[in-house]
């Protein structure tokens, strides 16, 4: 029988009870998190095999909403479990993603699947920061490499003070709501709705909620150093990950090492030395110089797969090498500095038969927008998880977008 280890601390005046061994044994790594009366329970899984045909980190992140966790059955008159996923489900499992995505890594080909599951809910205390919570938690103490933990917190502030995870009535009262994740010192996901607020702020938020996210962190790394799994080696992993062939994995980087040498100083002379406006125009310059330098192999006569090696990560390094110019230089491709934006323009009534219509550009990124207000016949009925029947007063909308 597998040991059941709880974990418990206080925080920001509700308890928060972690456990783990006592549901999905056969995962990498789960737990449930209970912060107040509300709970969930996430799963961790990665695949022994790998596709080596995906050019791709293989994550899929869901959040499972239970209508028991509200004490509710849903209606007959929506979509059973076969339906899809509702627009908050996808939403808050979208906000667990991108705080953990950036933290594997990237070479992984490994499927990796995160589940989380709604099991209760007060009212009071917000399911996303238990999901987000025990995803850091089932992956932590996991086997599978990743660069964690993070906590996920809310800061809000009413009446010029700040407040930590506020609850729903507060969150109505509040000048703000900033939900996000965080390792101890830097955020890695942000979902926010405000008033017009100042930015310092907003930044002074930030630095709140970093601080007082801090205990979460360290109990976190408690409860690895007492129930976690050693990880799985990485280099192991990313070589199996990479096509069979005659070429060892080392010598097609040290290949790739190579050809940085080549690349870097005709960077510097064709993409940083002068401003590049349109991305089709990078682009092709781009291209040009990553054929140069394989037709210098191929005139040596250098094996296919260390081409093809070289080919396939030439992006990756060429996106590293811009973002370190932006970090360390202030300096882009495209001519503007830091606090300059792209152009903007706009246009309305483009349509004549719809209540409204608009155009908007920025730069290469063309965006046409189109409103049509219903009829109180028109409203649409509603139900979630943890809130009542409610009527979708939103207006009919359509846009496209063109980068």
């Amino acid at each position: 029988m597998n040991q059941i280890n709880q974990f418990s601390t206080e925080f920001e005046g509700s308890k928060l009870i972690a456990e783990v061994g006592k549901f999905v044994p056969h995962a990498n790594g789960s737990c449930t998190v209970q912060y107040g009366d509300t709970m969930a329970l996430a799963t961790v899984i990665m695949s022994e095999d790998v596709d080596e045909d995906v050019d791709y980190f293989p994550l899929r992140v869901e959040l499972h909403e239970k209508y028991y966790a509200a004490g509710k059955i849903k209606g007959s008159r929506y979509n059973k479990r076969e339906g899809k996923p509702s627009e908050t489900a996808i939403l808050d499992a979208r906000m667990i993603d991108r705080g953990i995505r950036p933290l594997f890594p990237q070479e992984l080909k490994n499927s990796i699947q995160v589940v989380t599951t709604i099991l209760s809910i007060d009212r009071q205390n917000s399911h996303k920061i238990a999901s987000m919570l025990a995803t850091s938690i089932a992956l932590h103490i996991s086997d599978i490499p990743w660069n964690g933990p993070i906590a996920g917190i809310c800061v809000g502030q009413i009446d010029g003070q700040f407040i930590v995870n506020p609850t729903p009535h507060q969150q109505k009262l509040s000048d703000f709501n900033l939900t996000f994740s965080c390792s101890e010192n830097r955020i890695l996901m942000l979902d926010a709705d405000a008033r017009e607020v100042p930015y310092e702020t907003i930044l002074k938020a930030f630095k709140f909620g970093l601080e007082r996210a801090k205990p979460l962190i360290h109990f976190i790394e408690q409860i690895r150093g007492q129930v976690g799994k050693a990880k799985q080696n990485v280099d192991t992993l990313i070589e199996l990950g990479q096509p069979e062939g005659e070429i060892p994995l080392k010598q097609r980087n040290e290949a790739f090492e190579d050809a940085k040498i080549f690349f870097k100083p005709r960077l510097e002379h064709f993409l940083f030395n002068q401003p590049i406006g349109t991305k089709r125009e990078r682009k092709r310059i781009a291209s040009e110089m990553l054929q140069q330098f394989i037709d210098v192999l191929k005139s040596k006569a250098t094996h296919q797969e260390i081409i093809e090696y070289i080919e396939k990560n030439f992006v990756k390094f060429l996106e590293a090498e811009v973002s370190r110019a932006i970090l360390k230089r202030n300096q882009r491709i495209d001519g503007r500095r830091l606090d300059q934006i792209r152009p903007l323009t706009c246009e309305v009534g483009l349509i004549p038969r719809t209540h409204g219509s608009g155009f908007f550009k920025r730069g290469e990124t063309h965006i046409l927008s189109i409103a049509t207000l219903g009829s109180p016949e028109d409203e649409m009925s509603v139900e979630s998880m943890d809130e009542e029947e409610k009527k979708d007063q939103s207006d009919h909308a359509g846009s496209g977008i063109q980068d």
